[in-house]
């Protein structure tokens, strides 16, 4: 049976990558300040008037420190000199707890974020851990959508660490925080994270305790996502879906596993967005699969050539290995001419 597990590995370091940069290693509050004021440019609204220049606070020696600092670590970064990176992290935060501009709070979050992602990179996950708690501690309720970014981007780090380390049950409850907190976020992008939270929670708890403990975490994906209709968030719940799906197919449930690819193909099939025309496209091949275990080869071999037929002349070079496929599964079916 083909696997999406691939796909959704790839899926999740890739988010968690973004969630861990976010930025660039200097945050966004930092202004390069022009030599030359530039020009004032008129509103394009016709009815809204231009806003009285607001008075901007002075900024400190020690801000302008902190600053510099993070343009130290950026470069320590790039040369490799990660320990020495981490020490500029450390005070960065020691500055900005001790007299600094208490509107720096994202400069603290951006600090401590880059400085678990740096201790990742040493092996250091068990401390990694700690920074990533720390942030937990200071930023788990704060509204900003920065440090809401922050914030899930720890977790989603501590719970990937925490796998490194063992520690099961330990992950499980730092994906279940994303969720608890996160579940119900106002953007759609911090939700699809939250989708990718209980992907990875339905991964660690099928092996720790076989797929039946996961089945649950699926299901809650499509109870609290599945209507969801913004594309980012859309796009990943299909994909959890399939990866139910393909989990029941290897657990010898075959019967379960053609309900849910079938589901899909209902709620998905009219999508004409590449990503979702491929878990689609995935669901069906998945589907003669799980057919053909079932000994039902005549109709295994009837959703195979459905799935040349809709997808053989597709550009993507991901859905023409999956019609070669097919065209395979065929060919090598007992019996087959």
């Amino acid at each position: 049976m083909t696997s999406a597990d691939g796909l959704r590995a790839a899926h999740f370091v890739a988010i968690a990558a973004i969630a861990l940069a976010l930025t660039a290693c200097v945050p966004d509050t930092v202004e390069r300040r022009p030599k030359v004021a530039p020009k004032a440019v008129p509103s394009t609204r016709a009815t809204a008037k231009a806003a009285p220049p607001q008075p901007q606070p002075p900024r400190s020696s020690r801000d302008e420190r902190v600053e510099g600092l993070f343009y130290e670590a950026m470069a320590q970064h790039k040369q490799g000199l990660i320990s020495q990176e981490i020490v500029a992290y450390d005070e960065i935060v020691w500055r900005l707890d001790n007299g600094g501009n208490p509107g720096l709070q994202t400069w603290t979050a951006k600090a401590l974020l880059d400085k678990g992602k740096a201790l990742d990179q040493l092996g250091l996950h068990d401390e990694a851990v700690a920074v990533y708690d720390e942030i937990w501690r200071r930023f788990a309720h704060d509204e900003r959508f920065t440090l809401r970014q922050m914030v899930i981007g720890a977790l989603l780090a501590k719970s990937h660490d925490l796998g490194i380390l063992g520690d099961i049950e330990g992950r499980l409850a730092a994906l279940d925080l994303v969720v608890q907190r996160f579940g119900n976020d106002a953007d759609p992008g911090i939700r699809a994270w939250v989708v990718d939270a209980l992907s990875e929670k339905a991964v660690a708890l099928a092996r720790a305790n076989g797929q039946r403990a996961a089945d649950t975490t699926y299901d809650e994906a499509l109870r609290l996502f599945g209507r969801d209709t913004d594309p980012r968030v859309r796009e990943q719940v299909a994909r959890i879906y399939l990866d139910k799906g393909i989990a029941l197919g290897r657990q010898g449930r075959s019967g379960e596993a053609v309900a849910v690819f079938d589901d899909i193909g209902r709620r998905y099939g009219r999508d004409e967005r590449a990503d979702i025309r491929e878990i689609v496209a995935r669901a069906l091949f998945n589907k003669g699969v799980a057919l053909a275990g079932q000994g039902r080869r005549r109709d295994a071999f009837a959703v195979y050539d459905e799935v040349e037929r809709r997808y053989g002349k597709a550009d993507s070079p991901a859905m023409r290995q999956l019609v070669g496929e097919a065209r395979a599964h065929k060919r090598s079916a007992p019996g087959a001419r």
